[in-house]
């Protein structure tokens, strides 16, 4: 068994070699001691160009580590310190299972250290050696060592030194990877402490560029990693030669040979994997690491690699190659299948001239038996819409409704069933509209729309169910079909300027509100429309200005109730009061200007009429049942009735998902009931829905202190 640490690095090239250290390693640790700073040094574990790894002990964090003190020690250049704290900092920077983790860094007396989990296990150099390693788990390490890699690239550090000595298999065949010192970092603007045309790195292991010292990417090591691939697979290197002169040309100049030349029950498919990682141009390698990681994977799985260039044919070709005998069976019984068909096509075409024979005259049986069958089918869908339009003169229209249906379904061709259908079902729509079974409703008009597309009354009815029902997405699906087929139509442009008013799109529905007016400038309704999306775009003065047309042309109450609003806005309670006033003389009872009234009584501080109108809201009921919920949620608010409150909002939520006003009431109200963890959760839900909340971001700072 091995432990973590670097491991010599007789083959090394570098630009900081051992020529400027000190030969004496003796003065490693200053005192000759087996004390450094808070470790009692144990064993040495190895040495390279840069540092020595000693097995160390830690009394504070009763544990064995991994210590790595600079060979130089205080004799160290700042060059040398710079790289020796660069690696420090790049381990320590990344978190991997594949990567060795740094526990400590610092300096004792003037000599840099930094401490490292001690991994037990095995050098991959020394498991390539012995030959122990089996296909699959030369695999397995390959994507171990492609993953962490990936890890470091993403965090912006180049590995540099790839190369077997620095990878370890731990005790449970995990791979972990270490010895940083010639790591780099991608950002442009890193300290560079490599000369331009110097080389660092392991010659045997260098990409192309590296030798070449020329600005470095991912690709490079990449390329290393494709080395590292061919010898654990076949145990040559992929780049040999008598001295580093020999091997620097071999990298630049020549192809290796695949892994399967030198043991031939390697995989193909491996072979493009490895051949693939060591190209020579950069952009011809794999992309990342992780797609390297990836492509060996799909081996594993038996898919298709990203090493094959040629697609599918490509593997095609391998699989003939590898299988023939298959094959060549496969294709011999297809000749005997092939010929077999023949003989029984051959057969089968007599017996069929026989059989159409008397398919032929079956057929002129079977039309003469569908004739009278569609005869009858005529004569009973007669029958059933007739029955239909009695009932129909009876006032019992949902009655006549199947009968329509089915004198439709018995004649396809009969028209005046299916327009009768569509007409009933129209009456329906509109007589449970007008009762409040807005549902009902719904499904009976969307119904008259499939059976009648023109009919173009039914859309604008559907629609003002749906918004009533707060579904608005479907209602702004439905007024659009309708403004397409009517274009000029002011109801379908004040529709849709009401709906994108609904959904907080105020310059759209502004320009809907203008078309309108162009369209009927003597109308009060644009006006109306108009006044509402100023109000809602903070314009409260050019939005009673509109108002104020809008009532002139023609008092309703949907103007006075938005002008009393405005006024609130304005805070002249009295003219708003009035405008309230005059809202119910329109709509007796209306609790959403009830509601409006009970807010006002309260700004004025006339508490017991602004109670009698809230326990009015509480007692009525709304056009619709999303604004029934709304109104009795803001009644229970502002009469402090917290859980009546609550239940109204939990509601008002589920009718409405995409709206978070509740979701702001529901907060606040909480904090007022004390219950800091529900407001605290609530709040957070409005920022993540409104980032740029101050409420909410005030609000959650209250909570935090408390």
């Amino acid at each position: 068994m091995s432990v973590a640490g670097p491991t010599p690095l007789p083959e090394d090239s570098h630009a900081d070699s051992d020529a400027n250290t000190s030969s004496d390693d003796t003065h490693i640790i200053p005192g000759q001691t087996a004390i450094f700073g808070q470790y009692e040094i144990i064993e040495e574990i190895s040495r390279g160009g840069m540092g020595i790894v000693y097995r160390a002990f830690r009394a504070d964090m009763d544990r064995e580590v991994a210590l790595k003190v600079m060979r130089a020690g205080w004799q160290a250049g700042d060059e040398e310190r710079i790289r020796f704290e660069r690696e420090a900092r790049a381990m320590a920077s990344l978190k991997h299972p594949g990567i060795v983790r740094v526990l400590d860094s610092g300096v004792v007396d003037n000599t840099p250290y930094y401490a490292m989990d001690l991994i037990r296990g095995e050098p991959l150099d020394e498991l390539i050696r012995s030959h122990v390693l089996k296909r699959t788990e030369i695999i397995q390490i390959a994507i171990g060592i492609c993953e962490a890699l990936q890890y470091a690239h993403e965090h912006g550090i180049l590995h540099r030194d790839l190369k077997p000595g620095n990878v370890l298999i731990d005790e449970k065949n995990r791979t972990r990877l270490f010895d940083f010192g010639l790591a780099k970092l991608l950002a442009p603007d890193a300290t560079q402490l490599t000369q331009t045309g110097w080389i660092v790195g392991t010659p045997n292991y260098m990409s192309p560029e590296q030798t070449r010292g020329l600005p470095l990417t991912t690709a490079s090591d990449i390329f290393s990693m494709g080395a590292l691939f061919y010898e654990m697979l076949c145990g040559e290197l992929a780049f040999p030669g008598s001295d580093c002169n020999d091997v620097l040309r071999a990298i630049i100049e020549s192809n290796p040979q695949a892994p399967s030349h030198y043991d031939p029950t390697i995989d193909p498919r491996l072979d493009a994997i490895c051949l693939k990682a060591l190209r020579k141009a950069p952009e011809e390698r794999y992309l990342s690491a992780k797609v390297m990681a990836h492509d060996l994977s799909n081996h594993s799985r038996g898919a298709r690699l990203i090493a094959f260039g040629a697609g599918p044919l490509g593997q095609t070709l391998i699989h003939l190659r590898k299988r023939w005998r298959v094959w060549a069976l496969t294709l011999l019984a297809g000749l005997f299948a092939t010929a077999f068909v023949s003989w029984r096509v051959q057969t089968l075409r007599r017996y069929r001239a026989r059989i159409t024979r008397l398919e032929q005259d079956v057929q002129q049986l079977s039309s003469e038996r569908s004739e009278r069958r569609r005869r009858l089918r005529t004569r009973d869908a007669r029958i059933n819409y007739y029955r239909g339009l009695y009932l129909v003169g009876e006032s019992r229209h949902s009655e006549a409704v199947p009968l329509f249906r089915k004198a439709w379904r018995q004649d396809p061709d009969f028209n005046e069933a299916r327009s009768q259908l569509a007409a009933t079902l129209h009456h329906l729509g509109k007589a449970a509209r007008s009762a409040g079974k807005l549902e009902d409703a719904a499904k009976y008009l969307r119904e008259v729309i499939r059976q009648a597309p023109d009919r173009v009354e039914a859309y604008v009815q559907l629609v003002e169910a749906l918004r009533a029902l707060g579904n608005i997405e479907r209602a702004q699906y439905y007024c659009r079909i309708y403004v397409r087929r009517r274009p000029r139509d002011i109801r379908g442009q004040l529709l849709l300027g009401q709906i994108e008013l609904d959904i907080g799109r105020l310059s759209a529905a502004h320009d809907r509100a203008q078309l309108a007016l162009s369209m009927a400038p003597g109308s009060a309704k644009p006006w109306c429309l108009l006044g509402r999306i100023l109000l809602a775009s903070g314009q409260t003065a050019r939005a009673v200005e509109a108002l104020d047309h809008s009532i002139r042309i023609s008092p309703s109450w949907e103007a006075h109730h938005t002008r009393a609003q405005a006024r609130i806005v304005q805070e002249k309670m009295d003219l708003a009061l009035d405008d309230t006033t005059q809202a119910l003389r329109q709509r007796p009872g209306d609790i959403r200007t009830l509601l409006l009234a009970g807010r006002i009584r309260i700004t004025q501080g006339k508490k017991k009429e602004a109670r009698a109108a809230l326990e009015q809201v509480l007692a009525g009921q709304a056009p619709s049942q999303l604004e029934t919920v709304k109104c009795h949620a803001h009644a229970n608010y502002h009469l402090d009735r917290a859980e009546e409150a609550l239940r109204c909002l939990l509601s008002w939520r589920r009718l409405e998902p995409h709206n978070y006003q509740p979701l702001r009431m529901m907060a606040t109200l909480l904090q007022k009931m004390g219950q800091t963890e529900r407001a605290r959760e609530a709040w957070s839900e409005v920022l993540r829905r409104s980032p740029n909340d101050e409420t909410a971001l005030e609000a959650l700072r209250n909570l935090r202190n408390r």
